[in-house]
């Protein structure tokens, strides 16, 4: 099984998450995709302890 990140975006208006994106990793922890999902600018650093993508919002 290939690793996977699902992101799911909460609204306060219902009780229901709505599924924003899918994907692997790569493909989702990317600045124009993460700004899309979150409505912000975000850079995607790699974490040098452990090699896996870190995102911060500017």
């Amino acid at each position: 099984m290939r690793p996977s990140i699902c992101i799911a975006k909460h609204s306060s208006r219902n009780a229901c998450g709505k599924l924003n994106a899918r994907g692997t990793p790569a493909q989702i922890m990317q600045p124009a995709e993460l700004q899309r999902i979150y409505g912000i600018h975000m850079e995607v650093h790699t974490q040098h302890a452990t090699g896996k993508p870190v995102a911060l919002a500017c």
